[in-house]
């Protein structure tokens, strides 16, 4: 729960003078090609709200180098941890798997109340649609704990698979145990 206020109140904070309420069906591209033109240079976050305004369920998607790494709110931190990598272990410290960056979903959270409703599923699958059929990339990676069974299970359901691949500089604590995951998509 802890987890899911911060989020939530962050969300809330960086975007309500953002929000897009009721957005119809014909402004969808213009948004999607939004987003598209944005994403380099930061994220994007959907989010569902109740009648009262409230955040409810929401998911992030970016464009993520395909190197293992558990990615800071701030980009900026994650160009300069691989520096500081490459600095110090004279290699970033796991094998990169594409060249060029690809869609990442992360911080998927659903309300206490409304899981179990497939509304996380639904989420995922909206990102992934954005990603390979508005953007044309045809894997979407994320990150997850194998400990948070719901979620593990979701992914594995969605057809995500392990990488292999984890970010493990000598600094990083715990990041092995988080699962590197990938889903190769149709991307028509």
């Amino acid at each position: 729960a802890v987890g899911w206020f911060e989020i939530s109140t962050g969300i809330q904070a960086r975007s309500s003078s953002r929000m897009e309420p009721n957005v119809d069906l014909q402004r969808r591209s213009n948004l999607i090609q939004c987003m598209k033109d944005n994403v380099d240079s930061g994220s994007v976050v959907l989010a569902l709200g109740n009648e009262n305004g409230d955040i409810v369920a929401s998911v992030e998607v970016r464009m993520q180098p395909t190197d293992g790494k558990i990615p800071f709110s701030q980009p900026g931190l994650d160009d300069m941890e691989r520096k500081i990598a490459a600095l110090t272990l004279n290699t970033l410290p796991c094998h990169v798997i594409d060249e060029a960056p690809q869609p990442y979903l992360s911080n998927l959270c659903v309300a206490e109340k409304l899981r179990g409703n497939g509304v996380g599923k639904a989420l995922v699958r909206c990102v992934e649609s954005i990603a390979t059929r508005d953007w044309g990339y045809d894997k979407l990676y994320l990150h997850v704990d194998p400990k948070n069974d719901h979620a593990f299970k979701l992914y594995e359901k969605e057809d995500f698979v392990d990488t292999g691949v984890r970010w493990n500089p000598f600094w990083a604590g715990g990041a092995a145990s988080i699962a590197y995951l990938v889903k190769f998509c149709d991307s028509r």
